[in-house]
This record gives C-alpha cells, structure tokens and sequence, in this order.
C-alpha cells in the first residue's frame, strides 16, 4: 500500500495499492479454471482507520482448458 500516495512530504488520508491474484478451481465435471487477475484498491483513512473507498477486479488472464490426465478419487471414479 502506497500511503499518502502523490502527496510527497507527508502522509496523507488516501493510498492506493494493487492485489495479484491466481486462482485455479477443478471443476466435478472434470473442466477446470485458471485466471490471473488484479485487484486495484483505492483506501480512505477515517476515524476508525483505514478503509476500502474504491475496488476494482481486473481479469488478466482466462484458461478453461481441462488439465491433462484424471483426478485421482475423482467422483467419475466412485
């Protein structure tokens, strides 16, 4: 988190910061998920401290391709 961000010289009452996120979910049906996304965060300070004023959710990357292979124990097996 970048604090007092574009206010050099002091800390002020706005930051902005961003959050990497990889996620990957395998589905019953044997398809899967995979993305790459960003969160990018606007915070406030308040007086009971700092809080989310903005959040955005950014897709970078999409893959729905099923993983090679089988899951072992996987309910197809059951």
């Amino acid at each position: 988190m970048a604090v007092g961000a574009g206010r050099p010289g002091g800390v002020g009452d706005t930051a902005a910061g961003r959050t990497y996120v990889a996620e990957f979910g395998r589905m019953r049906d044997g398809g899967s998920h995979l993305d790459y996304s960003v969160y990018h965060d606007r915070y406030r300070r308040t007086s009971d401290g700092w809080k989310f004023a903005e959040r955005v959710y950014e897709v970078e990357y999409v893959d729905t391709t099923p993983p090679a292979g089988s899951a072992r124990g996987s309910a197809r097996e059951s």
